[in-house]
């Protein structure tokens, strides 16, 4: 993906600062936290953070986080609806265009733009 090294450069400097950085997936299957914790290293994450949740509201309600970013509408607009997130970001995709135009939340191409946007990008 487009600036995906330079990504993976931030994200790392950012932890190696304090910052807690976590991956939160509903992916499914035998061994997906460490395929994905795996993926995440071989793309350049130094200390991958992979948590599973169906249902990621509970979560974020206890870290809450000052960025949140997701792909996935039903992700957004529960954490939207939830109001556990400072900052909330709709990752573009062909498939979620419908919220697009939605107001409740910031769209964002890639993690890189939410960074920036939020004046986390240094």
């Amino acid at each position: 993906l487009p600036d995906a090294v330079e990504t993976t450069m931030m994200l790392n400097g950012l932890w190696k600062k304090g910052i807690e950085i976590y991956f939160i997936s509903h992916r499914m299957g035998n061994n997906a936290k460490r395929q994905t914790e795996e993926a995440l290293y071989n793309i350049g994450i130094d200390y991958p953070c992979v948590l599973f949740a169906e249902n990621k509201i509970p979560f974020l309600t206890a870290i809450k986080p000052d960025l949140y970013i997701d792909d996935k509408p039903e992700h957004v607009l529960a954490a939207l609806k939830a109001d556990v997130v400072d900052q909330l970001y709709l990752k573009m995709a062909p498939y979620n265009k419908d919220l697009w135009g939605h107001p409740g939340f910031k769209k964002a191409v890639s993690v890189k733009d939410a960074l920036i946007d939020a004046n986390i990008w240094e």
